[in-house]
């Protein structure tokens, strides 16, 4: 029965094999200029290291270049790379998962719900755009970070120390979230009174953040004029980040950019109660495993939770003074799913001494697992992207501002000589 667990990954490699696109969109059209200038002037440091908005992104910088040169820039690929990097973090949820459940009999039935929650389809945006790929990769970092601390903390085996610094450090050059690791894992050492290991994980943060923050430019935002409105927007964004993934399935797609929704009032205030009861809930769990001294038992879910929590506190900030509908973005829901996962581990684990909790446990797995009809929203995004292929395949037709609309190319990137670079190369929809 074992080869069930492959019934999660299969049916999100299949969802990118049926409605990805292999056509470039926005961020991705700096990949080819950034080849060409590679090809021609060879590859340099500052290619990886450079700021890509306010994110070091090395390592996905890496694996763009090397995609596109290997595949002519073909942007789905990067999708099915993101695939495996999933992949990746549900291997690690299961051997964690492995390692704790007490009832044999139960691993194939909860597997297969934390399978479903990792490959979610509410985080499309990312399946489908193949930038995203630094997304996965950055998530599936992070987990291995808190895995292998988990490991270290119950067996103070070097060897995972070590482990868990390198994926921590990959953590923060793909992708500026990733640098949360090091404060979630200082907390935890805290609860867990680990008071050496947290002196020295402090000195080593603090050499790292020095490097990475290094020539460190960071676009400024105005923020509300007045401070009350902006500590009340703070808590808003908040929870509607950590309650996205309960409800994105109700919430209107736009067919061209699939980021962008729409949504009620009601349905606003709806996302923010899950969000408050989702965070009301890890909270009063956390506080019950400091009581009963088990943290350092439920390390690796904790870690989990802490970094949902991080990172919906820094979307908050970050958005602050915009649409709070960007707080329910496709995007952000990988990062806040990492906290469902954690909370469902541990919700597992403390089930037999907790009973009550599973009415609450099978709420949140149904209405986690609910949100893979997301999918049924697509087709008309999938039908605009071929039609804006073909019209990128015939691009010569064409006027700038057409050009322009066919699939938000970034206004940094003129148009027609991207795309001339692209026909030049036989790139993306020129080599098929």
């Amino acid at each position: 029965m074992r080869f069930l667990l492959l019934l999660p990954p299969l049916f999100a490699l299949t969802f990118v094999a049926c409605f990805g696109v292999n056509l470039p969109f926005w961020d991705e059209w700096e990949i080819p200029l950034a080849l060409n200038d590679v090809l021609e002037r060879g590859l340099q440091f500052g290619d990886l290291w450079n700021l890509h908005n306010e994110h070091r992104i090395f390592f996905p910088a890496m694996v763009y270049l090397l995609s596109a040169y290997f595949t002519d820039f073909n942007v789905k690929i990067n999708m099915y790379i993101g695939w495996f990097f999933q992949s990746g973090i549900y291997l690690l949820v299961l051997l964690y998962f492995k390692k704790t459940i007490e009832n044999e009999k139960h691993f194939i039935p909860w597997a297969l719900c934390l399978g479903f929650i990792v490959f979610n389809f509410v985080q499309f945006e990312n399946q489908l755009w193949g930038f995203q790929v630094g997304f996965f990769m950055c998530a599936f970092f992070i987990a291995a970070t808190f895995y292998f601390l988990d490991s270290f903390l119950k067996t103070e085996n070097i060897k995972y120390a070590i482990l868990s610094l390198i994926f921590g450090i990959s953590a923060g050059l793909t992708s500026l979230q990733g640098l949360f690791v090091f404060p979630v894992a200082l907390i935890l050492l805290f609860l867990a009174n680990k008071k050496k290991y947290l002196f020295y994980t402090f000195l080593f943060t603090l050499l790292f953040f020095a490097i990475y923050f290094s020539d460190y430019q960071v676009a400024t935002t105005e923020m509300t004029q007045h401070y009350v409105t902006k500590v009340y927007d703070i808590f808003k964004v908040f929870f509607v980040c950590l309650g996205a993934p309960l409800i994105k399935s109700f919430i209107f797609i736009h067919p061209t950019f699939p980021s962008i929704i729409t949504a009620t009032a009601s349905a606003f205030n709806f996302v923010i109660i899950l969000g408050f009861i989702f965070f009301i809930f890890c909270v009063c769990l956390v506080i019950y495993l400091f009581r009963k001294k088990q943290i350092k038992d439920f390390s690796f879910s904790i870690c989990l939770i802490f970094f949902a929590f991080a990172f919906a506190l820094a979307i908050s900030f970050g958005r602050n003074g915009e649409d709070i509908g960007l707080a329910l973005m496709s995007r952000y829901t990988t990062f806040t799913l990492l906290g469902y996962v954690g909370l469902i581990l541990a919700l597992i684990k403390l089930k037999p001494k907790l009973p009550s909790v599973k009415y609450a446990f099978s709420i949140l797995l149904f209405m986690l697992i609910l949100q893979n009809g997301i999918v049924f929203n697509l087709e008309d995004r999938v039908k605009f992207r071929i039609s804006a292929k073909e019209k990128l395949q015939n691009y010569k037709n064409l006027n700038e501002q057409e050009l322009m609309n066919i699939d938000m190319i970034l206004n940094r990137c003129p148009p027609r000589a991207c795309i001339e670079l692209l026909e030049k190369r036989k790139w993306s929809v020129f080599a098929e």
